[in-house]
């Protein structure tokens, strides 16, 4: 009788067991398999860091995150192939091009930052952001939706007017509730959906001059498979307004 308890306790703790691994642990590299341990297929010579780096997220379907400074534009790929290569092995070596470049996965997007990261853009993505909703929209409504929620944290006194003017030619990204996240949160969760995307944070010196106008950019892969978007010039020139 007593065997027979212990066989049961005992076969108990083992589906116990079996379950809590069955459940866990194949979630988990179910979503790291999907961003660092898919294949990727790569080549780069004479383009920009920044050029390279949303080249290679769009081509991929790889969501991604920039903090940007001049050193993307001012750097120059002299070669890189990557091929039957994993995105984990690939994006060290392409984080290597661009000098002081770090890179690491947060929500499903891999983030690119400079390790000397200025303090009022580091701040800026750690701030926290009032629980919201935003509708279904197309990606940049929801992005000026997700702006005017990141604007009351930054200024909380002032009002944000918006001009929320959708294209028909984008289409519709879903609805999305958020609570307990700051601004990199906000923005990672963004672009990871869909065919993903890509936001980049664009310089400022002070995190009271972060308020005078919105300091990231975003775009979905599916608005812009060409990647025409984003480039050295354009961003460049948003800097300067």
């Amino acid at each position: 009788m007593a065997n027979k308890r212990v066989c049961n306790i005992t076969c108990a703790v083992l589906l116990t067991a079996a379950v809590v691994l069955g459940i866990c642990f194949p979630a988990l590299s179910t979503a790291e398999s999907s961003i660092l341990d898919r294949p990727v297929k790569f080549d780069s010579s004479g383009e920009s860091g920044l050029d390279a780096i949303l080249r290679f997220g769009s081509e991929n379907k790889i969501s991604m995150g920039l903090v940007f400074t001049s050193r993307l534009c001012a750097t120059r790929i002299s070669r890189l192939s990557i091929h039957t290569s994993s995105a984990r092995k690939a994006l060290p070596e392409l984080a290597r091009e661009v000098p002081s470049y770090i890179w690491r996965l947060e929500d499903n997007t891999v983030i690119l930052a400079p390790n000397d990261m200025p303090a009022p853009m580091s701040t800026f993505l750690a701030l926290s952001v009032p629980d919201y909703s935003i509708p279904e929209e197309t990606l940049q409504a929801q992005v000026l939706y997700a702006w005017m929620d990141i604007r009351s944290s930054l200024r909380p006194n002032e009002g944000t007017a918006l001009n929320i003017l959708t294209s028909p030619t984008y289409a519709k990204w879903p609805s999305l509730t958020f609570s307990n996240l700051n601004v990199e949160q906000v923005l990672n969760h963004l672009i990871a959906r869909k065919g993903g995307g890509v936001w980049i944070l664009l310089p400022f010196d002070d995190i009271e001059k972060a308020g005078n106008k919105r300091p990231f950019w975003v775009t979905g892969y599916s608005d812009d498979p060409q990647g025409r978007a984003a480039s050295c010039a354009s961003i460049e020139a948003e800097v300067m307004k």
